[in-house]
């Protein structure tokens, strides 16, 4: 129902498509449950190794969506001042480029777009909502919490060290990370914003508004764009809400 309510437009409409689940499940409900057809625009890097037209592609063509690919490449820091000029204010989300890009583009064909903005933090989409899982057993579980009581949180930029050693797999020293980072933002008497009791209230709270959120508004209306965030929708959230976390993750 919140997809079909945001298809309302007297402009034409698309949809962003990352290639990643939740965009992917926008368009498939547009197409093969509301039977309709509309465009769907994607950015692409050079840099093979940031790519993602191998699913973006395929899944494009699932669904038989009119697909728009632009491809960016190193040259796409020149845009950096007009991003800048967008935010109004120091903005620290170098996502916001290919945003901004992806917007301007689309632009010239849509004046709305659907994204898939909101859905990772009320359907526990990020690593760090499912870490407690990857514990390998409760008595190393137990031995983490308890070494790491005996590190003091001094300070919120604990976070930028803790992100520069973190390991890319997941395991056990990721666990470490998260549960750091827990703390950091619980009990840090340097942060300004609201005590978050959770890492999922910070992102719900914080880093959805502030960050996501921000970043696409911006970026698509800099750039004469309507986007639109159906997993954000009243109802999709409530029901989101009333899932157990351990069904999500």
């Amino acid at each position: 129902n919140d997809i079909e309510s945001q298809l309302a437009s007297d402009v034409p409409l698309g949809v962003f498509l990352s290639g990643g689940i939740d965009s992917s499940i926008i368009l498939g409900v547009i197409t093969q449950i509301l039977g309709k057809k509309y465009p769907s625009f994607s950015i692409d890097f050079k840099n093979k190794n940031y790519s993602e037209s191998e699913k973006f592609i395929s899944v494009a063509k699932a669904y038989n969506s009119d697909h728009f690919i632009y491809e960016v490449d190193d040259n796409m820091i020149e845009y950096v001042d007009i991003m800048l000029s967008a935010c109004d204010e120091p903005f620290g989300d170098m996502a916001a480029l290919p945003t901004y890009l992806l917007s301007l583009h689309s632009s010239k064909m849509i004046k709305v777009a659907l994204s898939g903005d909101g859905s990772d933090e009320y359907m526990f989409g990020y690593a760090h909502h499912g870490f407690k899982n990857q514990t390998k057993n409760f008595f190393e579980s137990r031995l983490l919490h308890s070494l790491l009581k005996l590190i003091p949180i001094f300070h919120p930029k604990q976070f930028s060290l803790l992100y520069r050693t973190k390991p890319n797999d997941y395991s056990s020293p990721k666990n470490l990370y998260q549960i750091l980072l827990k703390r950091i933002i619980k009990n840090s008497k340097y942060n300004t914003r609201k005590n978050y009791t959770s890492l999922v209230q910070y992102d719900r709270k914080n880093y959805l508004p502030d960050n996501i959120l921000y970043k696409t508004d911006r970026m698509s209306m800099f750039a004469s764009l309507e986007t639109r965030v159906p997993f954000l929708g009243n109802k999709t959230v409530s029901v989101a809400k009333k899932i157990p976390h351990h069904f999500q993750v």
